[in-house]
């Protein structure tokens, strides 16, 4: 269906495609294809997470993982994941966890899970935070990139790179940041 800000992935071989805004509201609806034609719904709506949107869907340590967004009740700081796409698991359910956020930015380098940026209640942040497994995160020092959210992030030359967004003053930045 019609929708904007949700995430696709590629994971197992197929290409899934995860909530988002859309007719009726936002979502939590989870679609995979093996070919970007012929479309299959994993899950029905409600079955897991809450709808969201500015999330983040990212594979890590052989799993999809679902990280924050914007929902009905406001910005959300927590972490679902699945080996199937269709059974989840809350991995933040106690312990340190980054602030609520969405437009935000997740990749994995060397092993480790990090988030970057993201806007926290209408307000860019400059926070980065790592993970090794997906439950426990830890606060990195302040990004050098400052405040940004509605960025990308990649792997390129293995280094972290850090393009564009819109900062607190909202500002659209068309810089690029490498860090390794």
């Amino acid at each position: 269906s019609i929708r904007s800000l949700h995430d696709v992935i590629v994971f197992n071989n197929k290409m899934w495609v995860i909530g988002g805004d859309g007719i009726g509201g936002t979502k939590n609806d989870i679609w995979s294809s093996v070919d970007g034609i012929s479309w299959v719904q994993e899950t029905v709506a409600g079955a897991q997470f809450s709808p969201r949107s500015g999330h983040q869907l990212i594979q890590f340590n052989n799993k999809l993982y679902v990280i924050g967004g914007y929902t009905a009740t406001g910005f959300k700081n927590d972490v679902w994941s699945s080996a199937d796409g269709r059974t989840w698991t809350e991995e933040t359910t106690s312990g340190s966890k980054f602030v609520p956020l969405y437009s935000h930015q997740a990749i994995v380098f060397n092993n480790v899970l990090y988030v970057t940026g993201g806007v926290v209640g209408f307000v860019t942040t400059d926070e980065i935070w790592s993970s090794t497994n997906g439950k426990d995160w830890t606060k990195q020092t302040k990004a050098d990139f400052g405040t940004r959210g509605g960025h990308q992030a990649i792997l390129f030359n293995n280094k972290i790179c850090i393009i564009g967004g819109i900062d607190a003053a909202a500002v659209v930045k068309n810089d690029i940041w490498f860090s390794n």
